[in-house]
């Protein structure tokens, strides 16, 4: 570290501190939102157990080949779920009972529009994507669909499927957040 300038060494230290802050802060019961699917910045874990339209959630994904494709492609990092998958932070948009409608111009809730966002066939970098598959599909009992109204090209339930209500980690609260959005989304 001698051999770094005044301004390597206050980068330095500026990094180590941000990672403990973030550490400290996610066993502390607070998430910060680096992703740019859902609105960036700091949101509180709320203790509760039951979910409805709109919560903003934590889960853990379902493990599968296009999850292990959102690995490779780092549209999800590795982390703490099953399959050394990283959460998901994603908008309660259907629940058990449910008729979600997956089209190729856009997704409805019993019959209700709830994005008019195009299924993307391609990522951002022109490799194929494949979805939950195009039609009607009944939400059981202990399931969950996950969406965003935040962007167009949120990777969510459309691509990876419904969920068991048991993956879902945390019901989240914002503390700080912004609506800024890198280009592009």
């Amino acid at each position: 570290m001698t051999n770094l300038s005044w301004k390597g060494k206050a980068a330095l230290a500026g990094g180590i501190s941000f990672l403990v802050s973030a550490v400290a802060a996610h066993v502390g019961g607070v998430v910060i939102n680096s992703t740019p699917s859902e609105p960036l910045g700091i949101w509180r874990k709320v203790e509760e157990r039951s979910f409805s339209y709109g919560d903003m959630v934590l889960a853990c994904p379902p493990r599968s080949p296009i999850m292990d494709i959102a690995v490779s492609r780092h549209y999800l990092p590795s982390g703490s779920c099953p399959g050394h998958l990283g959460t998901v932070m994603k908008q309660v948009v259907g629940v058990a009972g449910d008729l979600v409608e997956i089209r190729a111009d856009g997704l409805l809730i019993n019959g209700v529009w709830f994005s008019h966002a195009p299924l993307a066939t391609k990522d951002s970098e022109g490799r194929p994507l494949s979805s939950w598959g195009i039609g009607k599909h009944l939400l059981s009992g202990n399931e969950i669909f996950l969406g965003s109204n935040y962007t167009d090209k949120s990777f969510d339930s459309r691509y990876f499927g419904a969920i068991p209500v048991a993956s879902i980690r945390a019901k989240l609260s914002p503390v700080l957040i912004t609506s800024w959005k890198p280009n592009g989304f």
